[in-house]
């Protein structure tokens, strides 16, 4: 039995020993997990046995990008609307097109971002969750939260308290590292399985868990009277967010790539003419 195969038997035996905690704490609720080399993968294989299973991604790089390949490109997390667009324009619809098309993804997007969507497609990605991928590369942290998933609860003065008590945490994590923000969005689960998010926007910035608990209070009151199973607060816009290089001068447009591409084909169908 090789090292790497033992220690996937000791990463599953302890996913499967948290699930059961969870499941025991929470009087039934069930929750899937996926275990990988880093966290974009791991997030990506906690869907493969929802709602109450977990998935091991293979650790070896063939089998890992046959599992990778066939999926679609919004699974890869940092992959919105406006990417995939630009991915599906260059012929991509899956995540291994991505590395079939790699000249026009260099041609395409900034420096930055091709070489960030490279390494998504071959698995490869930060290891830690200090670090939020955005736009054309690597930013700091875009938002901190903290959530708790319960029974059916309607009592008003309990899911007061416990966002309360979300709010001191939530403070507490920011602190550590020297965050403020100046956003603050409330997500609630309603017991019909609804998810209802609420944000309001401060003139000021907040970190305390004060702050933090005159704002979500502020928005948790609209709601009420209301029958939750999960309970959440986050904070973002931060002040100190680092953001990501937009003037990268060397690479091309995209609408600048596809007239200089269309030019360049029109000019080969009049070669064959």
């Amino acid at each position: 039995t090789s090292a790497d195969e033992r220690e996937a038997r000791a990463a599953e035996a302890l996913v499967d020993e948290m699930r059961a905690k969870i499941r025991e704490r929470t009087r039934g609720l069930t929750a899937s997990a996926g275990i990988a080399p880093n966290f974009a993968l791991a997030k990506m294989a906690a869907d493969e046995r929802k709602p109450n299973g977990q998935f091991l991604v293979p650790r070896s790089r063939e089998p890992l990008l046959a599992w990778l390949h066939p999926k679609p490109l919004r699974k890869l997390g940092g992959v919105g609307k406006v990417s995939e667009k630009m991915l599906q324009a260059l012929g991509a619809e899956l995540v291994g097109d991505v590395l079939r098309l790699q000249v026009d993804v260099l041609l395409a997007f900034s420096a930055l971002r091709a070489e960030w969507l490279l390494a998504r497609a071959l698995g490869v990605a930060p290891s830690t969750l200090d670090l939020h991928d955005e736009g054309d590369g690597l930013v700091r942290r875009k938002s901190i939260s903290n959530e708790r998933t319960f029974r059916d609860e309607g009592n008003a003065d309990v899911l007061l308290r416990m966002l309360r008590e979300l709010c001191s945490e939530l403070s507490a994590d920011m602190a550590k590292e020297g965050l403020s923000g100046k956003t603050l969005t409330v997500k609630l689960k309603r017991s019909t399985f609804e998810v209802v998010t609420r944000a309001h926007s401060s003139r000021r910035w907040i970190s305390s868990a004060d702050e933090i608990w005159e704002c979500a209070h502020e928005i948790f009151q609209k709601e009420l009277p209301c029958k939750l199973r999960l309970l959440g607060v986050r904070v973002s816009n931060f002040r100190n967010a680092a953001t990501a290089a937009s003037d990268d001068r060397q690479q091309p447009k995209l609408a600048q790539f596809f007239a200089r591409r269309g030019a360049a084909d029109r000019g080969a169908g009049e070669d064959d003419a």
